[in-house]
């Protein structure tokens, strides 16, 4: 397992028009800025795995400005082997503890389990995207309000190892000018809700003979000041 396909780390890369199949766990794993992914295609992959995805990233609020274009994402979902209570907890994309900033645009997920994990991460933007035949479109969820509290609390900041602060704190270290230019929300980030997954929008997407669109309800959204609207459910796929 975490041997995948492509093992992405930089900023300012380009992966398009890659196909990637057939495989136990992800297809794309890694961490990044300012990266595009375009074109590729995956198909049948995470078929031995439990919490993974075809395109898996997590754990950051440092990485920015990534884009995941017009990709396809077919039959990601584990076909049996015994992973004990993950068994199905694969997904097309999956956006892991609180993983943030990203764009996904213009992408079809077609059979799958799970279409994208939004893991309690926050300004992450999915616009128009088709969703077919998919048991859970899209997971949303506020773990850094519950479990997850440690890596986003303000209050632990110096005393968490693991927490987000510090890893921004490193990144603005080596280049502040640069990153408050492109990003000065990241700025005052601990005084936005912090814990809250907020500001991402989900809209003017497709769903199609998905089992369910969205875990979280329309109040739970609203509270966690995110958007989704204008997403279109069809019967014709």
């Amino acid at each position: 397992m975490y041997q995948p396909g492509i093992d992405f780390n930089g900023v300012s890369n380009r992966f398009i028009n890659n196909t990637i199949f057939r495989a136990p766990h992800s297809g794309m794993l890694g961490r990044a800025d300012n990266t595009l992914f375009e074109g590729n295609n995956f198909t049948e992959l995470c078929t031995e795995s439990g919490d993974a995805g075809a395109f898996y990233s997590g754990r950051s609020w440092a990485d920015r400005g990534n884009a995941i274009v017009a990709n396809h994402f077919a039959r990601i979902r584990n076909t049996g082997a015994p992973i004990p209570l993950q068994k199905q907890n694969v997904h097309a994309i999956h956006f892991d503890d609180q993983m943030s900033g990203y764009e996904v645009r213009g992408n079809t997920i077609a059979d799958c389990w799970a279409g994208i994990k939004l893991g309690g991460g926050r300004r992450t933007t999915i616009t128009n995207n088709s969703f077919l035949h998919t048991h859970n479109a899209i997971e949303f969820d506020n773990r850094g309000e519950t479990w997850q509290k440690a890596y986003c609390d303000p209050a632990q900041a110096h005393t968490f190892p693991k927490s987000f602060y510090g890893e921004l704190a490193a990144d603005f270290n080596a280049s502040e000018e640069q990153w408050a230019r492109q990003f000065p929300y990241l700025q005052t980030i601990a005084e936005d809700q912090p814990c809250v997954p907020v500001h991402n929008n989900i809209s003017a997407n497709v769903h199609c003979k998905c089992d369910t669109w969205i875990s979280a309800t329309a109040q739970q959204i609203a509270d966690w000041n995110s958007t989704a609207e204008g997403n279109v459910n069809s019967t014709g796929c």
